[in-house]
């Protein structure tokens, strides 16, 4: 087995993604985490990008637009932010995309990227949101995205939010798909 401090290729491939996000060959936040906390830095790379960020339903440009709102909703976590708006950036999002995830109003993105957004912020955001994300979990389905796409965009919120926050959404997603007689 090749790869970083675990051998795997979860490693590897988590190495590969996070250094596209972050347009560099040594993402700072790997040089921080070694000296400081080194099984944290080895989570973030296997599991948030070689994990989370590399299923296949959703492209790279579109999981840095979901980050982006996730972390905009939040609001405590300025620093995640600051890293995720230049990823989005990296992986092809404008600066007027990025612009309107923030604002969370807008004409640049398309219907899909917005919806995206709206369940990721959504989702960060928790359950007394539930009836707003199942609205929007609808509209991202009605504007042509997939159940994957949806679930995709949710699980992602592990890495912003937690579990408990993902669990929700997929619980509210559950719902909509229910309701529409979709596998899930």
């Amino acid at each position: 087995m090749t790869g970083g401090p675990t051998g795997g290729d979860r490693y590897d491939r988590g190495l590969a993604i996070l250094r596209q996000v972050a347009g560099s060959d040594q993402p700072a936040v790997l040089d921080v985490l070694t000296a400081a906390a080194p099984a944290l830095g080895r989570y973030l790379v296997e599991f948030v990008y070689g994990e989370v960020y590399a299923g296949p339903a959703l492209t790279l440009r579109r999981r840095e637009l979901a980050a982006v709102a996730a972390l905009a909703a939040l609001g405590n976590a300025e620093p995640q932010l600051r890293f995720h708006l230049q990823g989005a950036l990296n992986t092809g999002c404008t600066q007027a995309e990025v612009d309107e995830v923030i604002a969370g109003a807008g004409d640049t993105l398309d219907p899909i990227d917005r919806e995206i957004a709206a369940v990721a912020a959504l989702t960060a955001a928790g359950t007394p949101t539930r009836a707003e994300l199942c609205r929007h979990v609808h509209r991202l389905l009605d504007a042509g995205g997939t159940p994957a796409e949806v679930v995709e965009t949710i699980l992602l919120m592990v890495a912003f939010a937690g579990f408990p926050a993902a669990l929700n959404g997929v619980a509210a997603a559950a719902q909509v798909f229910a309701e529409r007689s979709l596998p899930g």
